[in-house]
Formats: C-alpha cells, structure tokens, sequence
C-alpha cells in the first residue's frame, strides 16, 4: 500500500494484477475492501485480461466509494485493459465513475 504525503487527503494504490478474470475475482473484492474508506488508485498497468466479473466488482466499488466521497481511479491503464474495457462498454474513467456507463 503507498501513500502520499497529504494527510487526509493521501491516495493509495493497489496495483491490479495482469489477470482480472473470474478466477481473480474474488482476491479483487478483499483487495479492495482492505482499502475501504480511503482514496484510491488503481494501477492498470500489468492488466492483460479483465472480464465482466471482475467489471462488476469494480462497478460497485465505485459507487460504494463515490457514496463514501471518496475517489477511485485507474492509472496507467494498459493498452490491453483499455480493449477489454471497451468491448465491456467502459472506458478507464467509466469504470470508476460512481454513475459511469453500463448503468
């Protein structure tokens, strides 16, 4: 887990790994609740594969942490992850909108 400087406002980051596909999905779901509560960034970086379980978890994640006025985003989306996601009908910044796409 890392953490800026900026006190209250410190983002952490869980680098997401290469496969997000039902198999993976539920550490993604206990990865994610050991964040619960704080800013977040997810690292998209080493994403190969991601499926629609693994969309659905991060779905709601989003709305639980925009209910919370907490930020989730994606950074450094791999070229992989941004395919996948569109062919899902999102697009990095979608999938972490509390009221983004698909809805």
């Amino acid at each position: 887990m890392a953490e800026d400087s900026t006190g209250a406002n410190a983002t952490d980051t869980l680098v997401l790994p290469a496969r997000l596909d039902t198999g993976a999905a539920a550490q993604l779901a206990t990865d994610l609740a050991d964040f619960q509560g704080a800013h977040l960034t997810l690292d998209g970086a080493a994403v190969t594969r991601i499926g629609a379980r693994a969309v659905e978890i991060l779905r709601a994640a989003a709305k639980d942490w925009g209910a919370a006025g907490r930020s989730l985003l994606v950074s450094d989306p791999s070229d992989d992850l941004i395919e996948d996601l569109r062919l899902l009908g999102f697009t990095p910044q979608s999938l972490t909108e509390p009221k983004g796409a698909g809805q």
